[in-house]
């Protein structure tokens, strides 16, 4: 007697946390367009064009493909052959042409649709890399996920590459994460065809060699040497994908001096006046992901007036990160989850940050579209550590099948 009550206990508590894993993707991609909804009647924006109306090859539709492969993405806008190389958006956007014409509103659609698709994908993703957790943690980061940080990637067509980039990046976190389970090899060659699709809808996708390193590490029970074996098979997608861009763009990095136009760090007389200007902008990144309020599609000149180290906003800045890189270091060997997060938010903001090199725009919060994960991973674990509350998993949640 006493059995079959524990029996149905244990159904009974199972229950509400097997079910999570069915029908939240299904109230996800209900909410994000719920949330997003009001993006579906605007019109074409100010960089929209790069991908729409004003590039031919999408005007020519798939009739462009050899074009949008063997050429940089901006050739068909403005005859620019270096720097960017993302085919597949382009492909992307030439179908989308090929059936609803020049319609601003399919492109919303589809541009929530994808985001709603990587929620769903990063809630999958984050229930296997913490199942020592209950699924709920997945959730309530997932849910983070969708705060306003995010309306600039979403709202804008031209950021379909972000989101492309990012989703397949997802994918090949997702799929790494699974070939390091068992060692099946087929989940390996999925995982390097979604990192390579990924190279092939933005540059930021390099990002994810180093973010699928990150995972393996902390996530797999792997040795360091063999996270450095399996590290090499993605890191020759990679040179692969540069020698691509080599043979087809005329320079893989911008090769005219930046203006003010373009980055207003170019406005410091010297490189210390630079990298405290870029470290206001840095602490700007942090404030947002804390409060994501008057948010901004232009941070172009002036937003960030040129300073020196005399600046306690750069001061702060370098205290907060140098602090954060401590913890990091600190976490690194006890597969700490802040020293995951903290590691993610680094590597994944690194090719935009300004930091190492300039780029074409001095700040913007598409560029914080990957970094955010982290900070939507800290939160919870932080909330819990201060109201001492425990995460983990009780016995019965262990024992559930999810």
């Amino acid at each position: 007697m006493s059995k079959e009550k524990n029996k149905s206990a244990k159904k009974t508590s199972e229950a509400p946390v097997t079910s999570i894993s069915k029908w939240f993707p299904i109230a996800l991609i209900l909410l994000t367009f719920f949330i997003y909804s009001n993006t579906l009647k605007h019109e074409y924006a100010q960089d929209d064009d790069i991908y729409t109306r004003k590039n031919s090859f999408i005007q020519k539709g798939l009739k462009a493909f050899p074009e949008m492969v063997k050429q940089g993405s901006l050739m068909g806008f403005d005859s620019t052959n270096v720097s960017d190389y993302r085919p597949l958006v382009l492909i992307n956007f030439a179908i989308e042409k090929s059936i609803f014409g020049n319609n601003p509103k399919a492109n919303h659609f589809f541009n929530v649709l994808i985001y709603a698709l990587i929620c769903c994908v990063l809630f999958l993703f984050l229930k296997q890399i913490f199942k020592a957790y209950p699924p709920y943690l997945a959730a309530i980061i997932t849910l983070l996920f969708l705060f306003p940080i995010h309306t600039e990637v979403v709202a804008n067509i031209k950021s379909r590459d972000e989101l492309l980039c990012f989703l397949f990046g997802l994918l090949s976190l997702k799929t790494v994460y699974e070939f390091s389970l068992n060692e099946n090899k087929s989940k390996l060659f999925e995982s390097g065809l979604f990192f390579f699709l990924c190279l092939l809808c933005k540059e930021n996708g390099f990002t994810f060699l180093g973010l699928i390193v990150l995972v393996l590490y902390f996530f797999s029970n792997f040795p360091i040497k063999k996270v450095a074996l399996f590290s090499l098979f993605f890191l020759a997608l990679a040179g692969i994908n540069l020698g691509i861009r080599w043979a087809v763009l005329d320079a893989l990095m911008l090769n005219k001096s930046l203006v003010l136009m373009d980055n207003s760090l170019m406005a410091a007389s010297n490189f210390s006046d630079q990298l405290a200007t870029t470290f206001t902008m840095l602490l700007k990144a942090l404030s947002l992901l804390f409060l994501p309020v008057t948010l901004s599609y232009d941070y172009s000149y002036n937003t960030f007036p040129i300073v020196t180290w005399s600046s306690m906003e750069a001061i702060l800045s370098l205290l907060l990160y140098v602090a954060m890189f401590v913890i990091a270091v600190i976490g690194f060997r006890k597969k700490s989850i802040y020293a995951f997060a903290i590691l993610f938010y680094f590597i994944s903001y690194s090719m935009t940050s300004n930091l190492f090199f300039k780029i074409g725009s001095s700040f913007a919060e598409r560029f914080l579209f990957a970094p955010s994960l982290a900070f939507c991973i800290i939160l919870p674990f932080l909330l819990a550590q201060m109201l001492q509350f425990n995460l983990k998993k009780t016995k019965l949640d262990q024992a559930s099948k999810i």
